[in-house]
């Protein structure tokens, strides 16, 4: 069993690091960042009241503690963001080493060494277990190292902090192993478990804003309110919870001891008779991406009507406020609080879309491994042809996402914010995002072309350019290095000249990506097997 353990924890290494070691930096440099800008609990009392009446804001955070101290702050905020991807990762993670593993076919090759079948799913068990424990005790650890160094936070704080994300995360693991064993493949199992961690998000976002606190135990999401690090740190909820992983624990072993290998309890339709016609490697690219492009581009209107809808509340916020009104300024480089307020929102939505585009050309990474692209090849396609269908779809998909997500932010903005071009600027600074992905895209699009085992790489230009466009400032990251970054250059459509060249740099840049590796491409064999 050990052995196994180490196994796929040495397999799914670098994607594990690649969750764990942002969210800790996330952790880590929230708490200092609020101490320097509200350093006394007097000078953020127009920040805990608006954060306490906009009903946007606990549709998304959830409700803030009284009297609002930096670990509640930090907990409210940063907590929601952390629990969310902590959740999401454990689910992640849980699908690939269960269902993905069986489709793929590997897992046949374990079990060709004598891995039991019961062996190998409590090995995945301990593995999602362990990663989860490591995200509470790496969450923990940071927020106990502050201690003594930023005021008002504790160490009980951070222990139930960390205990809670921990508990949350292996419970949603669990629950998409559940998933696992219903549906017929990973795909569909991986898509019923993210709409059941929707529903959690939404069962939450119901009981903090009607103010039925008895449905947060139904909602994983929402224990992190019942449990209330930094405001009381209590220690039953945490056993309650426990208990309750542990039974679906005893259902999921239920499940998998009687399913047959490579097949779900809920059986696939049948295939359609409709004829599926592909007339290039475009139409083909389009059919097979229009699933995935509708997804993201419903996650990306309710994200652009999520900010629309925060616009008044946040915008007074600064307007009343001056720290706050400073802090958004400082990240964004703008000055009026409108300006400030969906630049940012502009990075956020902008970020989202990127990362769909990274995804969708991993996704043509893994057909080629997957032998799709021989396929395509044998009808007499050309090899740049189909690179530069996937390039299109990916290029078009980011660019519906965006123009749906600045569509709804600037609908919803114009009901609740008088002045200062609001919509015009909730759309222009969303846009004004699509140069970045383009940008990204050419880059994704070159590691591809060159060597398709490196594609995770292409997550490196993105997280980095997340990271200045955010965090910049607080960094103190120098001027070339804020340049060079893709995100935070889109123009204001509300000044008298907008500017543009950094805009058309970026456009230009991914172009000359995609250039190259059209070029790259026919210089190397297809990644087969």
């Amino acid at each position: 069993m050990t052995t196994l353990v180490v196994f796929l924890m040495r397999q799914q290494r670098a994607r594990v690091l690649a969750w764990l070691i942002p969210l800790a930096l996330l952790v880590a440099i929230t708490a200092p960042s609020y101490a320097a800008t509200y350093p006394a609990l007097s000078d953020r009392q127009v920040l805990i009241e608006t954060m306490r009446t906009n009903l946007a804001l606990k549709v998304f955070y959830g409700v803030l503690p009284t009297p609002g101290t930096l670990g509640q702050l930090l907990t409210f905020e940063t907590g929601a963001y952390v629990m969310v991807l902590g959740c999401l990762m454990a689910l992640l993670l849980a699908v690939r080493l269960s269902r993905a593993s069986e489709d793929a076919g590997t897992l046949e090759l374990v079990r060709s060494c004598g891995v039991s079948p019961g062996h190998y799913g409590a090995a995945v068990l301990l593995v999602v277990g362990l990663v989860s424990a490591l995200l509470g005790a790496l969450v923990s650890a940071v927020l106990a190292l502050q201690v003594g160094h930023v005021a008002e936070l504790t160490g009980a704080g951070a222990a139930s902090f960390g205990a809670v994300v921990a508990i949350a995360a292996f419970t949603v693991g669990v629950l998409a192993l559940i998933c696992a064993h219903l549906m017929p493949d990973a795909t569909t199992a991986r898509w019923l478990a993210m709409a059941l961690l929707a529903a959690s998000f939404a069962l939450r976002a119901v009981a903090d804003t009607s103010g039925n606190g008895g449905l947060l135990w139904f909602s994983p999401l929402g224990w992190k309110a019942l449990v209330a690090p930094y405001a009381g740190d209590h220690v039953l909820p945490l056993a309650a919870f426990l208990a309750c992983a542990a039974g679906l624990v005893a259902f999921e072993r239920l499940l998998g001891g009687r399913r047959e290998l490579g097949a779900g309890y809920i059986r696939p339709r049948g295939s359609s008779d409709r004829r599926g016609r592909a007339r290039s490697p475009f139409g083909l690219a389009a059919r097979l991406s229009r699933a995935q492009i509708a997804a993201w581009s419903v996650g990306m209107t309710l994200l652009g009507a999520l900010f629309g809808g925060l616009s008044s509340g946040l915008v007074s916020l600064m307007e009343k406020d001056r720290a706050t009104s400073e802090l958004m300024q400082g990240m964004t480089g703008q000055t009026s609080p409108v300006s400030s307020y969906f630049a940012f929102v502009g990075l956020i939505v902008g970020i989202t879309g990127a990362c769909y585009v990274v995804v969708a050309v991993g996704h043509a990474a893994r057909d080629e491994r997957a032998g799709l692209v021989d396929l395509v090849l044998t009808t007499g396609q050309r090899r740049w042809e189909v690179l530069a269908g996937t390039a299109v779809v990916a290029a078009l998909g980011s660019l519906i996402q965006l123009a749906a997500a600045g569509a709804t932010a600037a609908a919803i903005t114009a009901a609740l914010v008088r002045g200062d071009h609001a919509p015009l600027r909730a759309l222009g600074y969303i846009l004004g995002q699509w140069p970045a992905c383009l940008a990204l895209t050419g880059a994704a699009l070159l590691i591809l072309a060159v060597a398709p085992r490196w594609q995770p790489l292409a997550w490196a230009p993105l997280a980095a350019s997340a990271t200045v466009a955010m965090l910049g400032k607080l960094l103190r990251v120098p001027t070339w290095g804020e340049t060079i970054a893709v995100f935070g250059h889109a123009p204001d459509l509300a000044a008298s000249a907008p500017a543009w060249t950094s805009s058309a740099w970026l456009a230009a840049a991914g172009l000359g990506a995609f250039i190259l590796s059209l070029v790259a491409e026919g210089r190397r064999d297809v990644a087969t097997g």
